[in-house]
C-alpha cells in the first residue's frame, strides 16, 4: 500500500469538499431501481412465474391443486421495495363449498 501526503491551500480543501460533497450528492441521487427481493409464496400456493424482482416487474402465482385463489395472483414490485400486494396476503381456497342440508321433521 502507498500512502502519499498532499499539503493543499485552504481554498483548494474548499474545492476539494465542495466535489466530493456533489459526487455523493449524485451517486445518492441515481435512479436506481428497488429491488424487492425473492417473494413469498401464497398461502396453499406457489410461485409459478418470477423472472426479476427489479421494481416494476411483475409475479405471478398458483395455487396448490384443487383449490382456487381469492382474488387475482399476482403481485408487482413497488418502488419502495416491497411486493404489491403482499403475496402472503394472496390465499387459495378450496374450489368447492359443502352444502349442509338436513330436513326438519315436526
Amino acid at each position: 500500500m502507498v500512502a502519499a501526503v498532499v499539503s493543499l491551500h485552504s481554498s483548494e480543501w474548499v474545492s476539494l469538499v465542495i466535489t466530493i460533497t456533489i459526487l455523493i450528492i449524485t451517486i445518492v441521487t441515481l435512479d436506481i431501481p428497488a429491488d424487492c427481493g425473492d417473494p413469498s409464496s401464497p398461502m396453499n400456493g406457489f410461485v409459478m412465474v418470477s423472472v426479476s424482482t427489479l421494481e416494476g416487474s411483475q409475479i405471478f402465482f398458483q395455487c396448490n391443486p384443487g383449490l382456487a385463489p381469492s382474488q387475482q395472483m399476482m403481485s408487482v414490485c413497488a418502488a419502495n421495495g416491497s411486493w404489491t400486494p403482499d403475496p402472503a396476503e394472496l390465499v387459495c381456497r378450496g374450489k368447492y363449498h359443502v352444502i349442509t342440508y338436513w330436513e326438519h321433521n315436526s
